[in-house]
């Protein structure tokens, strides 16, 4: 199985449902500011990971932020076939 997060599920703010989120410690491997908010990349198990933090956030490039994961947002796929799995 494979799970799914857009970006702006990735935050460096608390989620609306705390009973289905988490916080990881992640190395900010690249920071994009666009404007209304900024777009960091990190790693998670080997694989790049886009997050959308507030333009406020204030870091930079290889340090570590504390990141929210609003996995009441999540969607799962196969890993096989990569087809969306329903519940």
């Amino acid at each position: 199985m494979v799970i799914g997060l857009r970006p702006e599920h990735i935050t460096d703010t608390d989620s609306e449902n705390d009973t289905a989120s988490t916080r990881l410690e992640l190395k900010l491997e690249v920071l994009e500011p666009t404007g209304p908010d900024t777009i960091a990349m990190v790693k998670v198990n080997n694989q790049d990971v886009a997050c959308r933090l507030s333009p406020e956030f204030e870091a930079q490039p290889g340090e570590s932020a504390s990141l929210n994961f609003d996995l009441s947002r999540a969607v799962y796929f196969d890993g096989e076939t990569e087809e969306r799995i329903e519940f």
